[in-house]
């Protein structure tokens, strides 16, 4: 098929009834120009070319719903084809976009750690108002991914380099034959998946409920709303991290009386920065009630 003809396909794909009425239910009056630039996008690849259109259009009610736009440029979202498929991938701007916009985060960032970096380093290329420029002169060792809400929370996740490789080659088909993403844009996942489990390890139920779909839709194929991860088949589910879980009001009595007395019911010492150990491991977050008296304890 010469490539006339393969655009004339895409263009009337796009503005087929079956492609418009999803996308003019969710973007009204903007669907004619999200077409355009959603068929430039695929037009402008020689490899979404050749993708199953429909996985494409699924990407794209995806983006429309999350209101992330789809551009390599801006680091939002992106499709991405693999085996003749297109993924919807988030970037870490779109996590941190989502995130901000639930309104409870007074910051979230994630940066590289470099070697040689202290604590108040990091913190500053985390935190500074103004850009805070690479040290290209050292190897990057790590990633951070850190917020703060409102409330005085506040939680961090470092992943080294290895441990960020090592997660890559478990989860990613395509790392493991020498391509794909995380080969051609290494820090762009790094920096991703940090946010990711930060915010589904860490963040409040409230704030995980919210961006519940965008943590299942990031790196599926979605059709017809099903997701399917087609780069990580042997174990899908495990490519992205569960949901936190609430800790009942039982567990969390229990857990406050420990930290007031000093030790938990087996009699070994117990406090604050214990808690939230166990509550990271365990995978539990604490409503908003409960993060509110657990800061006062």
């Amino acid at each position: 098929m010469n490539q006339v003809a393969t655009q004339n396909d895409i263009h009337a794909f796009f503005n087929s009834p079956m492609a418009q009425q999803p996308l003019q239910q969710l973007l009204g009056e903007q669907t004619a120009n999200f077409t355009a630039s959603l068929v430039q996008i695929v037009n402008n690849s020689n490899m979404l070319k050749n993708v199953n259109p429909h996985t494409i259009l699924g990407c794209a009610l995806t983006s429309a719903s999350l209101d992330l736009p789809i551009s390599d440029k801006l680091g939002y979202a992106y499709i991405v084809p693999y085996k003749g498929q297109a993924q919807f991938q988030i970037g870490y701007k779109g996590f941190i976009q989502l995130a901000q916009r639930t309104g409870q985060f007074k910051r979230i960032e994630a940066c590289a750690i470099y070697q040689g970096d202290s604590e108040q380093d990091v913190y500053q290329r985390l935190t500074s108002l103004l850009p805070v420029p690479p040290k290209d002169n050292m190897p990057i060792i790590g990633y951070i991914a850190y917020f703060q809400l409102h409330n005085g929370y506040e939680a961090r996740l470092v992943k080294t380099v290895q441990e960020l490789q090592a997660h890559a080659q478990k989860y990613s088909q395509s790392y493991q034959k020498g391509g794909g993403v995380w080969k051609t844009n290494f820090q762009e996942m790094a920096l991703k998946t940090v946010i990711k489990l930060l915010l589904s390890k860490q963040a409040p139920l409230s704030i995980a409920n919210q961006m519940s779909q965008a943590i299942e839709a990031d790196q599926a194929v979605i059709v017809n709303g099903q997701y399917r991860y087609i780069d990580n088949e042997q174990d899908s589910q495990t490519n992205h991290p569960s949901l936190p879980k609430m800790l009942d009001d039982t567990a969390f009595g229990r857990m406050i009386t420990a930290i007031h007395t000093g030790f938990d019911n087996r009699g070994q010492p117990f406090d604050k920065a214990r808690a939230r150990m166990f509550l990271q491991e365990k995978g539990f977050v604490l409503n908003q009630a409960q993060e509110q008296q657990f800061l006062s304890a």
